[in-house]
């Protein structure tokens, strides 16, 4: 049976429940065994079914976030905790390594590559964000910076962040230590993140696999109370994200519900940092949506879903409302839009362009558009048996 280790930084969240779908549909169907070293402690429900190593904790683990915040070193440093790793690596018989997210100052993905394949375990690596393109932010936004190796950082407070600025240092470990590896399979869900890839690194091995949603649960379905009672028949426009900020678009919304007709439109954001719906105008704010479902009840209540982000690799929102049955509205930054087909319920705008906005959503009102989305192309399962493929592939070249 082989044995699959998973390094993220999260035990939950996007990324790591994106480790527990591809574990949850290979350990029932194709006999996989898994385990998972993460920065944080995982709940006891998520922690009873696989094995965990948690790391970040106490003293130790503080201290090697100010190593790095001094040294603009993120994901290369905590040797400590790396010890740990290689020790759980080799008693617990892995097979293959699947890295994940790294920059959460619990590992040294350098010297854990280097013991991985002095040990001949086998590396796959998905990519979430552009911090491997980057000298250390995991999303550049506006930055082009790394085109030229990322000499003078402007923007040591963007995540993960720095005192000072070495990011030239790292830019250039990753490109001839990491990226330029050919015992490392770099996998990234959007067509987008593979290109800058291969632009840093036209040596890189790199495949696209998109990142699957739960299209069992995602569906049409009950509203949630709150905006049914609150929007009074309007055209109801939602957008969510957590934490909903300006870089995820929240500034946009919030003028969009300033520009459009109250009368007509009702504007609903979800994932704001507060504790209890707010109804401003025409305009609800939500706190963040703890669960699938009542992410379900949020999607099934809107007319239209926007999404207004300024930086995307690959967009799940996107995908759970048309599962929803409901039109997207997007910026097209990115691999935001690439589930997008064009259809006449599918918008893609020019980031920050609120004027196509007001008009796709004039068409979409005037037109009682609604998606058929089919789901399967972006499922769950579909998505896992991809990732067993690759890990089949691997495991089966090591016999």
């Amino acid at each position: 049976m082989p044995t699959i280790c998973f390094i993220n930084g999260w035990s939950g969240g996007s990324t790591g429940n994106i480790c527990l779908d591809i574990a949850d549909e290979l350990s029932a169907n194709n006999g996989y065994r898994f385990v998972f070293v993460t920065r944080e402690k995982p709940t006891k429900q998520k922690s009873s079914k696989y094995t965990y190593l948690s790391l970040g904790t106490g003293l130790r683990y503080y201290f090697y976030r100010l190593l790095a915040l001094i040294m603009d070193n993120d994901g290369f440093t905590a040797n400590f905790f790396t010890k740990k790793i290689e020790k759980m690596l080799l008693s617990s018989g892995v097979d293959l390594l699947h890295i994940n997210n790294v920059h959460s100052n619990f590992v040294n993905v350098e010297e854990l590559v280097n013991f991985a394949e002095q040990h001949k375990i086998k590396i796959v690596w998905t990519l979430h964000d552009e911090w491997i393109v980057t000298g250390r932010c995991a999303c550049f936004y506006e930055c082009e910076e790394w085109k030229n190796g990322c000499i003078r950082c402007r923007h040591t407070n963007f995540y993960p962040k720095g005192l000072f600025s070495f990011s030239q240092a790292s830019f250039w470990r990753k490109k001839g230590r990491l990226l330029a590896d050919q015992n490392i399979l770099f996998i990234t869900p959007s067509c987008w993140l593979a290109n800058l890839v291969k632009t840093r690194c036209p040596s890189a091995r790199v495949s696209v696999i998109n990142n699957g949603i739960d299209d069992k649960t995602f569906h049409r379905t009950a509203p949630l109370n709150v905006i049914k009672e609150t929007s009074k028949n309007r055209f109801v426009v939602g957008s969510a994200a957590y934490p909903f900020t300006n870089r995820k678009g929240l500034d946009f919304i919030l003028r969009l519900a300033r520009e459009l007709d109250p009368e007509v439109y009702f504007v609903v954001a979800a994932g704001l940092e507060i504790k209890k719906p707010k109804v401003i105008g025409n305009l609800l704010l939500l706190p963040k949506i703890l669960s699938k479902n009542e992410m379900c009840n949020f999607y099934s209540s809107l007319d239209a879903f926007v999404n207004p982000t300024t930086s995307d690799v690959f967009s799940n929102t996107n995908m759970e409302a048309l599962c929803c049955n409901v039109p997207v509205i997007s910026f097209n930054v990115g691999g935001a839009c690439e589930m997008l087909d064009g259809s006449p319920f599918q918008k893609k705008i020019p980031i920050g362009d609120i004027s196509s906005c007001k008009s796709a959503l004039n068409e979409l009102r005037g037109n009682k558009l609604h998606p058929d989305f089919d789901t399967h192309l972006f499922g769950k399962s579909v998505f896992a048996e991809k990732y067993y493929d690759v890990y089949s592939q691997l495991t089966r070249n090591e016999q």
